[in-house]
């Protein structure tokens, strides 16, 4: 999870604007070493300074960056970006239609053609019978439910950290559908789920306004949301959350005090708190003449602090629109939640989770001595098996898994 945020979302630091010729919005794509696409809007506007630009990540919570300048000589764009070690170079068409360009950085060099025009997120979610919309006071959540048996067992499925969508698919990584087979699987053990685009994300697009106003609270009071709207439709007692990665952070919050949650697994959930995991994974990528400075940007989010600059290559994971919503995770403790939560629990991880190690759900299990830890031998962070799930496509979800969640709910009924 960490790492492989970092790794993404780095290509996206600060760009300098273009020549006052290009005033308007552009927009271009990435295509990624990952295999995926990073979709920029370029919002260009007229400043004192001169031209400045303000980049836009549509499909990643319509992430914003610090603007920058840029010089046009005769027809040829250079752009440098000194913080990401990053040169842009491009061309203007004739027509003034099309930037012919590549993205350079860390000696790699990738294609960047930029077009005028606005770009909104990807829909990514093709249309079902079960999809719904549930308000909130800035906007509506959209999510699909997939009924199972006469309905009265009825799950919410949350989403990790990043920009997947309700069926598990992203625009950056492609589609892997991890939370779709998760729906598919528990309806075969007869348990209706609500799968749903987190705000910011697909179809719950507008429902955040602006990035710096997210907090992890308001992602547990939206699950309090969905939960009640599926017990409502569904006639449930109550309902289960099903958590995955940061997905089971946001169970807890929405769980706690809530009469309407049956019980809460957490699937691959984190057990301390989350700086931990970020300090861990920027040790390891981290150049050695940043590793100091990133520890002091961490140190200030942990304190409640916003950090104005930050290390090129945690722009993308810590651009100062970010912070308040990570300085609102920071402040979680993961097993204090768990402890403080009446409803039973099962932790699932898989002993292949290179993600979030299975230390994680011990110490989980140690705050919940009364719940059920299960863990599965070979399987990883998207909940397949490790040994299959190298770069020729997802496969489906290891043998068990559903299996075991829906066993665990029947029992506890």
């Amino acid at each position: 999870m960490f790492g492989r945020l970092l790794l993404l979302l780095s290509l996206l630091g600060p760009l300098p604007a273009m020549a006052q010729t290009l005033d308007g919005d552009w927009n271009g794509t990435l295509n990624t070493p990952a295999g995926g696409q990073l979709r920029i809007l370029f919002q260009f506007r007229n400043t004192p300074a001169g031209l400045a630009v303000t980049p836009v990540n549509v499909d990643l919570r319509s992430a914003t960056f610090p603007p920058s300048i840029a010089t046009l000589s005769g027809k040829n764009l250079a752009m440098v970006f000194p913080a990401l070690n990053g040169t842009y170079n491009g061309t203007l068409s004739d027509d003034g239609k099309i930037i012919n360009g590549s993205w350079t950085q860390r000696g790699q060099s990738l294609p960047l053609n930029l077009m005028p025009g606005t770009i909104t997120a990807a829909v990514l979610h093709q249309p079902e019978p079960g999809d719904l919309t549930v308000p909130t006071p800035t906007g509506m959540l959209a999510g699909t439910i997939l009924t199972a048996g006469n309905g009265k067992l009825a799950a919410v499925i949350i989403s990790g950290a990043g920009p997947a969508n309700r069926d598990g698919n992203s625009p950056i990584n492609g589609g892997r559908g991890t939370y779709r087979d998760v729906a598919e699987g528990l309806a075969a053990q007869g348990v209706t789920t609500l799968r749903f685009d987190k705000r910011g994300i697909g179809q719950s697009a507008a429902a955040m306004r602006h990035e710096s106003e997210l907090r992890i609270q308001t992602s547990g009071d939206d699950v309090r949301a969905l939960a009640a709207e599926l017990k409502r439709r569904t006639g449930a007692p109550c309902v289960w959350l099903v958590g995955h990665s940061e997905g089971a952070l946001i169970a807890k919050l929405a769980a706690d005090g809530n009469k309407d949650v049956c019980g809460l697994v957490s699937l691959a959930g984190v057990g301390h708190s989350m700086d931990i995991g970020w300090r861990e994974a920027m040790a390891r990528a981290m150049p050695p003449d940043q590793k100091q400075r990133a520890n002091e940007v961490l140190d200030s989010l942990v304190a409640g602090r916003t950090v104005p600059e930050v290390p090129p290559m945690m722009m993308g994971a810590f651009r100062p629109n970010i912070q308040p919503y990570m300085i609102s995770v920071l402040a979680q403790d993961p097993a204090a939640l768990l402890r403080r939560l009446k409803v039973p629990v099962l932790i699932l991880q898989g002993e292949a989770d290179t993600n979030v190690p299975v230390e994680n759900a011990k110490a989980l299990a140690a705050a919940r001595p009364d719940a059920t830890l299960k863990i599965l031998p070979g399987v990883n962070h998207s909940l397949r098996l490790a040994k299959e799930d190298r770069g020729t496509g997802p496969g489906p979800l290891a043998p068990g898994v559903t299996e075991a969640i829906a066993d665990f709910m029947k029992v506890q009924r």
